[in-house]
């Protein structure tokens, strides 16, 4: 159960996250407090046509309402635009097409995407380069039905697979990003910053710095720059008190949502917020 107080959080635009092969049961938990922003993520095996018919909109738009919270989604990593296969550019393209008009309906703010994936052969570098191109080329059009929908896409960074591998994924560093933002200028497409993922690779103030102007939503989690492991925050060595201070003088007001899976979502909002109360508090003392 969420803790009482969730009201009185100093960051007011705190979020969790949903899954639809459990919505009945989440639907049951809310309205909750504080929380001000429900992150729907989908399920390979559930399209949105599917979890979301007429009776599914009027109920996720009903409790949203209730909680006062904004609504976005979040896609599978198996769907990938970029892919060097036209049949699996062709699906996931249809599926994301899907995704924003059924976003549009429920009136979502944004949907968070991975860029891809591509095989290194025979060249890890040219190969790379190629499916960013691919992405470019098939977000555009997907971007002007975003335009339609009044939905964003959120780039989300991923950790990165070790060296060796027959597949790398696009957006584990922070120069996937740069080339796509220079080569598109929309304002319907912006950034995810994955704090975990950050910390596997250049690291979470780097990205910040980088990307800060870019950045529409932020996935929290910790770890100990080895593995993926998604711990609640103060169980890594991610600098939180860094962060959160870039991410107040970057003036940074939209969501913010816990991936953290070693306590309830609850909970490790609860801890992030400690570091927004103890920065003001030590500016207030300073002043």
């Amino acid at each position: 159960m969420p803790p009482r107080g969730m009201e009185n959080m100093v960051y007011k635009n705190y979020g969790i996250t949903l899954y639809v092969d459990s919505l009945e049961e989440t639907l049951k938990q809310l309205p909750v407090p504080g929380v001000k922003h429900l992150e729907i993520n989908f399920l390979k095996s559930i399209p949105p046509s599917s979890a979301f018919d007429k009776q599914g909109i009027r109920r996720i738009k009903k409790t949203a309402s209730a909680s006062r919270a904004k609504l976005s989604f979040h896609l599978p990593y198996s769907f990938n635009i970029s892919d060097i296969i036209p049949s699996i550019r062709k699906m996931s393209s249809k599926f994301m097409r899907e995704s924003i008009e059924a976003a549009g309906k429920i009136e979502a703010t944004h949907i968070t995407i991975h860029i891809g994936t591509f095989y290194w052969f025979p060249v890890a570098r040219w190969m790379r380069k190629k499916a960013l191109d691919r992405f470019i080329t098939n977000i555009k059009p997907i971007l002007e039905i975003c335009k339609t929908h009044r939905v964003k896409l959120a780039l989300e960074n991923v950790a990165p697979i070790p060296q060796g591998s027959d597949y790398y994924y696009l957006g584990d560093n922070i120069n996937d990003f740069k080339y796509i933002f220079d080569k598109i200028d929309s304002d319907y497409l912006g950034f995810c910053l994955d704090t975990g993922h950050a910390n596997l690779g250049e690291g979470v103030i780097e990205y910040i710095n980088q990307l800060g102007d870019k950045i529409i939503n932020i996935h929290f989690h910790d770890n100990n720059s080895t593995n993926d492991d998604h711990r609640t925050v103060g169980d890594g060595n991610i600098n939180w008190q860094d962060v959160i201070r870039a991410l107040v003088e970057l003036k940074y007001k939209g969501p913010i949502i816990s991936e953290c899976r070693d306590k309830i979502k609850y909970q490790s909002i609860e801890l992030i917020d400690k570091y927004f109360k103890n920065l003001y508090e030590n500016r207030a003392g300073t002043s």
